[in-house]
């Protein structure tokens, strides 16, 4: 079975990344936290915040915060229609 992978996805594949590789230096995490905000974009937070599967279970807060932000900012008119448990 082939897999296809989503905006989604790549979140939640770069938190495991980062979980797995288990970056010990303060400059290899300062590397990798570059890498990461260079791969995604506030959209790939409200993504998985808002999937049903992933809900932003695995973002920090101040993830969670970037991707709630478009739907305040941009899309204020179905802030009512997003529940997020």
């Amino acid at each position: 079975t082939k897999y296809k992978e989503t905006i989604v996805d790549a979140v939640n594949i770069w938190k495991t990344l980062e979980s797995d590789l288990a970056l010990t230096s303060h400059d290899n995490k300062q590397k990798f936290k570059k890498r990461i905000q260079q791969a995604l974009s506030p959209y790939h937070y409200l993504a998985n915040s808002t999937h049903p599967r992933y809900r932003g279970k695995s973002l920090t807060t101040d993830e969670f915060d970037i991707g709630m932000n478009i739907i305040l900012t941009q899309h204020s008119t179905v802030v009512a229609d997003i529940i997020i448990i």
